[in-house]
């Protein structure tokens, strides 16, 4: 009789536990966190569970490709904690908050190629991610394309967190806050990329020695290029060969573009700069662009890149 009081007792608590606030709160950021989900991976172990092909080396990567996935989950794919190489291709993501998330994952074992990434509807909030990648270095972002229907002030088309010397090549974000968002990540390249119709083309924050170029930036509603929160005057990143055409919609007098610590923006070694669609070019013209470093663009272009 004791032991079956005992068994009760125990069930009793553990089912008061759960029920109360504090329960609820431990049980929902864990289900938020590892279960909210199509596609998890904890672990290298898991890409097994999922049968992917591929052994997870650098010359035979495990394989998530060709699938066509839409849930109202919190994650369509969520991976973290790997050393194995994987690429994630060819897929159609339909998102209703983050479509793929990638966190402490080895340097330079993943790459994300040639996905179509949507959002599929439902409530909007900043926590909106076609593409999130946190504390993972060397992670190549390739021809994606990452879409909201309409221009929203929440969320981000990629975004980059604490992954140094990544590589942002030819992908498509629109509709979002912010395109392309990079923070506190330093040696990104970033190139090729079109951010149109967002509120901020591309966003970078406490971020060194990025090179930014070719890329267009067209129609966001705010900046095309916004770069933020850095240390003064350290003039560490280099932005150069972009088209800025049509930005700050709202506020045509303004810059396309601002700096707060006193980036180069042009290419030391051409000498040349960027395209700006307000610059009435002449040979000796300069673009002022806005911010607390009162830089500008010494060699602007006349004509738009050719991308």
């Amino acid at each position: 009789m004791s032991k079956n009081v005992l068994i009760i007792v125990l069930v009793s608590t553990l089912v008061i536990i759960i029920a109360s606030p504090i329960g609820f709160s431990i049980w929902e950021n864990y289900h938020s966190k590892y279960s909210y989900g199509e596609i998890v991976i904890h672990k290298d172990r898991d890409f097994k569970k999922y049968n992917f092909p591929g052994s997870g080396t650098e010359n035979d990567p495990y394989l998530i490709e060709n699938l066509d996935i839409s849930t109202e989950l919190r994650y369509v794919i969520y991976i973290d904690q790997t050393t194995s190489f994987f690429e994630i291709r060819n897929c159609e993501i339909s998102f209703s908050q983050i479509g793929i998330y990638l966190e402490n994952i080895k340097d330079g074992t993943a790459k994300i190629e040639n996905n179509m990434i949507k959002y599929r509807g439902g409530s909007i909030s900043s926590f909106l991610r076609a593409i999130d990648v946190e504390s993972s270095p060397e992670i190549k972002i390739y021809n994606n394309i990452c879409i909201l229907d309409e221009i929203n002030n929440e969320g981000c088309g990629i975004s980059i967190y604490k992954s140094p010397y990544s590589k942002i090549v030819n992908n498509t974000c629109t509709g979002f806050f912010s395109g392309i968002d990079i923070g506190i990540s330093d040696f990104i390249e970033i190139k090729k990329n079109y951010c149109g119709s967002n509120y901020f083309g591309i966003d970078v924050a406490r971020s060194y020695y990025c090179v930014i170029y070719q890329n267009t930036l067209i129609y966001n509603i705010i900046y095309g290029m916004n770069i933020n929160y850095c240390e003064e005057y350290l003039s560490t990143n280099t932005i150069f060969h972009n088209n800025f055409l049509y930005n700050m919609l709202n506020n045509p007098n303004r810059s396309q573009a601002y700096d707060w610590n006193g980036d180069r923006w042009f290419n030391s070694t051409l000498l040349e700069g960027n395209y700006w669609s307000d610059l009435n070019w002449t040979e000796e013209a300069i673009y002022e662009i806005e911010g607390h470093a009162k830089v500008s663009d010494p060699y602007p272009l006349q004509y738009p890149i050719l991308i």
